[in-house]
């Protein structure tokens, strides 16, 4: 999991609210029930179609919820710095989040820095950073490279990399090729995928 991922900024079922004032400062809250990892890999599908038709889903598990505070500021440079608190309750965990996200646009290419602190009441609090650059050959296609780092629950530090390639066909069709490496102090793995998706 990246450090994005490990912070418990999920998907959610619930209502959002954001507010941009003076084109400079954005405000954001929303709150709902965190979806399961099963809803969001696809399993249990009739599950979770009752649930969208009864409204529920959780069962027992009702007083599930996140929250989510957040402020950006967008500077006279371009910079747009931000901070956002995630109060959340799921089956394994009771606790909060901290995301610091920071984005650039330049001429060619967008970076994007993001700060994670995450509270652990069962174990170590966990610390991550996650990189990326954004560069567009033109503008149908794109090259992203990420670095990612970490200390987990455990204090080891871990480490991610990632180049991917994104092209768009005659606006009808998406191709997205990704290699990435994981490198921890237990194993190390390199991962290749790629996908094609259609436009309508």
């Amino acid at each position: 999991m990246t450090p994005l991922q490990t912070s418990s900024f999920s998907k959610f079922r619930g209502a959002e609210y954001s507010y941009l004032y003076n084109s400079k400062w954005l405000f954001l809250f929303s709150y709902g029930k965190p979806m399961e990892e099963s809803d969001q890999h696809g399993q249990n599908r009739s599950q979770n179609n009752s649930s969208s038709h009864t409204g529920g889903g959780y069962g027992k598990n009702e007083d599930l919820y996140q929250f989510i505070s957040g402020i950006r500021y967008q500077t006279d440079g371009g910079y747009k710095i931000g901070i956002m608190y995630n109060k959340f309750k799921t089956k394994r965990e009771n606790s909060f989040s901290i995301l610091v996200p920071i984005e650039k646009e330049f001429d060619k290419f967008t970076l994007n820095s993001s700060l994670i602190y995450k509270n652990s009441k069962n174990a170590n609090d966990y610390y991550g950073m996650e990189n990326a650059i954004t560069y567009a050959l033109n503008e149908d296609m794109y090259i992203r490279a990420i670095f990612n780092i970490d200390r987990d629950e455990n204090k080891d530090h871990n480490y991610g990399y990632a180049l991917s390639y994104s092209a768009i066909y005659k606006s009808t069709a998406l191709f997205h090729i990704t290699a990435a490496r994981k490198d921890t102090p237990n194993y190390d793995d390199d991962l290749i995928t790629a996908s094609v998706s259609l436009l309508f």
